[in-house]
């Protein structure tokens, strides 16, 4: 039964997951408040969407999430639960900024502050795992990088290397990796949502 007694932060992180599959109501109640409590000023504090649209896409990304969780699409892989539906309700933030045409600041979907951790930045994943997820125009923004960039992609992304082997592989520091690697990715998010637009 969730929640059980008193546990570290990973410990807490597994256990929600664990209740998630297994369906536990408190354990969706409190994803959900948490997901709502940052993703909602979040989103009204960075674009014109209303409220109410703000909720409806709350509500589509734990949809998105349920299907993932459901399907073994999600796996815990120790990173908290709601940093990746918070990720969904970036990506389906986004996407409907687009589509309707309204203004969206150049930083949306960067890092929401100095103390977050990579939870919340745009990555490769929300690709992969969500609904409408375009590869075809994945693969032509990752043929546009520069070869730097498209290698580290590659290597952070893909084949799963820390930041200190995607440094060494590359022939810069540890450092350096980490700050090329935002960069990269926002250069690879902003392709792919113009040629997912252009398709």
């Amino acid at each position: 039964m969730y929640p059980s007694g008193h546990l570290s932060s990973s410990q807490a992180d597994e256990a929600l997951y664990q209740a998630l599959v297994s369906d536990e109501k408190k354990a969706w109640n409190t994803l959900y408040a948490d997901v709502y409590r940052r993703f909602i000023p979040y989103a009204l504090q960075r674009s014109t969407v209303s409220e109410d649209d703000a909720g409806d896409i709350l509500q589509e990304a734990f949809a998105v999430f349920s299907v993932n969780l459901r399907n073994g699409r999600y796996q815990f892989v120790g990173k908290p639960v709601g940093a990746y539906v918070f990720r969904l309700c970036q990506l389906k933030w986004y996407t409907f900024m687009r589509d309707t045409d309204k203004p969206l600041p150049l930083d949306s979907l960067r890092k929401t502050g100095e103390d977050d951790d990579e939870d919340f930045e745009w990555d490769l994943a929300d690709v992969a795992n969500t609904p409408g997820g375009d590869l075809n125009a994945l693969e032509k923004a990752m043929l546009e990088l520069q070869d730097g960039c498209r290698k580290l992609m590659q290597f952070f992304y893909v084949e799963e290397k820390s930041l200190a082997e995607c440094g060494a592989l590359l022939g810069i520091q540890e450092g350096s990796a980490k700050v090329k690697r935002f960069r990269c990715a926002q250069q690879l998010r902003d392709l792919y949502f113009r040629y997912r637009k252009d398709d």
